[in-house]
């Protein structure tokens, strides 16, 4: 699974939309979606810290949003 997969999980499961986040994370809504898509395979490290912080999970936590099953 990649980054932008697992953070697609880990924001729908706490029932945040791309912009929500977006507005927490304090960056631009197409940014995200670009992410959860795959046009960016890796963000920068800032920009995955601060995407994590947003989600408030730390990078265990949000690792397991991968290993988890499909609903």
């Amino acid at each position: 699974m990649t980054f932008g997969q697992a953070l697609r999980r880990a924001r729908r499961a706490q029932g945040l939309t791309q912009e929500q986040l977006a507005e927490r994370a304090d960056m631009d809504r197409t940014h995200v979606s670009h992410i959860e898509r795959g046009a960016v395979e890796w963000p920068r490290f800032d920009v995955a810290c601060s995407l994590l912080t947003a989600l408030g999970l730390d990078i265990q936590t949000f690792w397991a949003y991968a290993d988890a099953p499909v609903d």
